[in-house]
């Protein structure tokens, strides 16, 4: 889910299912839960935004191993219940800088330590596998990478980490048959995802 330069996903008196929420400049909030709605979500990316999160009256949130920085305050509880927001990262390390960032009922706790990798992958612009020539078109998708590399060996021995770029053409290696490409990504505090992989 994407979305951008609007009013934010707003859940009212529901419990949906959501996952990988991307929500970016919006008003009020990235994410709003009011009218006892409920929501335990992961892998959000929550920036630029007036608020990340944000839970009203008797709504309940639990969101995790998500991003949430750059919002004008990351999160905020006006309500009964305290929102729960631990073990994610806030584009610091700092106590105080994070504390700063969201209001007095907000759970920060276990804050994460380097900016994680959300929903890595790689790809075919039209899904197929099946090539007849050596040089291909990939599709790649990482929402917080800043560098990515590609290979055939999922060890990338001799590949360095290049700008994150979402289309990118590969040559692979001569001979017949199944092909792995890896791909690994690389965010702006150093973590690096588990190789994901394709094969040809």
């Amino acid at each position: 889910v994407l979305i951008r330069y609007g009013q934010g996903l707003i859940v009212a008196g529901a419990s949906p299912t959501v996952t990988a929420l991307s929500a970016l400049h919006n008003q009020p909030s990235g994410l709003l839960l009011r009218q006892g709605a409920t929501l335990d979500t992961t892998a959000a990316l929550l920036r630029y935004n007036a608020v990340g999160a944000q839970l009203e009256d008797t709504a309940q949130l639990s969101l995790s191993d998500s991003v949430i920085k750059n919002n004008t305050t990351n999160a905020a509880a006006i309500g009964d219940h305290t929102l729960i927001a631990a073990h994610n990262w806030w584009g610091s390390t700092d106590e105080t800088t994070i504390q700063n960032s969201v209001s007095t009922q907000v759970d920060f706790s276990n804050a994460l330590q380097t900016e994680p990798l959300l929903t890595p992958a790689i790809g075919t612009p039209d899904g197929n596998t099946l090539v007849g020539e050596p040089t291909v078109e990939l599709q790649l998708a990482c929402r917080t990478a800043e560098e990515m590399r590609m290979s055939e060996d999922s060890a990338f021995q001799g590949v360095f980490f290049d700008t994150f770029s979402p289309s990118q053409t590969f040559t692979l290696s001569s001979g017949g048959g199944v092909k792995p490409v890896y791909a690994q990504f690389r965010s702006i505090t150093g973590e690096i995802s588990t190789p994901v992989a394709i094969y040809l």
